[in-house]
């Protein structure tokens, strides 16, 4: 199923109401203004074709709060660029999916209250996975509206992604019983004024590898990383930390607040910027180097990446994570 300006089928709401589960809907290059839409749909494959097609909420919005609403299981969404979602109620999302099973790909979520939030209805069973996607600028301005907001689920992973500039709320929060959170920018940078930038509420299983990690100035939230912060309902509970460039502007941030005393284990972190706690309560720590400059190459104008002959070069210690 085909939809664009030059197609039978003019408007992303038309296909959402036309198609059947399984079917992949593609959509054409161009700027769809107000094109909410409401997807019923299993096995629902929807995708930008060619240049990213973008989606504008105009002032419309599903069930008085969202762009694109998915209620069906097992959806992929690939390629679009979506803003603008407002509710009455401060919770609109770009993208809510509220079934069981989500793939975002190459996705741009902006200037929405929450860029992607998902149900806690199916705690054992749903499945997430973001990858190379940017959520920017999303939030509420109050904290209870993020970038990316992940409900009760068996299993989240955010890879090779890029998170930034939330206006109140994380950069990545999610309830999830297992996290995987590798190999992705989570930034606050310049006008960035977001909670946490990682917060994982509930605890469980989590890993955070191989991130670049930067809290602003202007945060709300003293914290970087959060675990267990609201409960510890999960029946296992550990966090890794391992091989993380962590950068700190504010005078006062603490690196994670583990409010539980639940076993932390930070390993090869390069720890930067403003001097930092590491943590408020009794975390295990390996090795990470907290020397105010061990090679970063521009790190207050954004540029992370070690400069050759770096101190933090071939020093990290061999540490085998077997993440979930």
């Amino acid at each position: 199923m085909q939809v664009g300006p030059d197609r039978e089928l003019k408007t992303i709401a038309a296909a959402a109401e036309l198609a059947r589960d399984g079917d992949i809907v593609e959509i054409d290059p161009g700027t769809y203004q107000g094109d909410v839409a409401l997807w019923p749909q299993n096995d629902l494959i929807v995708r930008g074709v060619g240049e990213r097609p973008v989606i504008t909420a105009d002032g419309r919005s599903v069930q008085r709060r969202d762009v694109w609403l998915f209620t069906g299981d097992d959806v992929v969404v690939e390629n679009v660029e979506i803003s603008g979602a407002r509710s009455p109620w401060e919770n609109g999302a770009g993208i809510r999916h509220v079934g069981s099973g989500l793939t975002l790909r190459h996705v741009f979520l902006h200037y929405n209250e929450n860029g992607v939030l998902t149900s806690n209805r199916y705690p054992d069973s749903n499945e997430i996975l973001i990858e190379y996607s940017e959520f920017a600028d999303n939030g509420d301005n109050k904290g209870f509206a993020h970038n990316i907001y992940i409900g009760r689920s068996k299993r989240f992973e955010l890879r090779y992604s890029y998170s930034h500039g939330s206006q109140g709320g994380h950069l990545v929060k999610s309830r999830a019983r297992e996290n995987l959170i590798s190999y992705n920018r989570l930034t606050d940078e310049a006008g960035g004024q977001s909670s946490y930038i990682i917060d994982i509420p509930e605890g469980g299983e989590a890993a955070i590898i191989g991130n670049v990690i930067e809290q602003g100035a202007a945060t709300l939230n003293h914290g970087i990383i959060s675990y267990a912060g609201e409960s510890n309902k999960h029946p296992d509970n550990n966090l890794i930390i391992v091989n993380n460039s962590i950068y700190n502007r504010d005078f006062k941030g603490v690196v994670v607040r583990n409010r539980r005393d639940l076993d932390v284990t930070m390993v090869n972190n390069l720890l930067g910027g403003a001097p930092a706690v590491t943590t408020d309560s009794v975390i295990e720590l390996v090795n990470n180097l907290t020397r105010p400059e061990h090679g970063m190459k521009d790190p207050r104008n954004y540029e992370f990446e070690l400069v050759a002959g770096a101190t933090a070069i071939d020093a990290g210690f061999k540490f085998n994570v077997t993440p979930s």
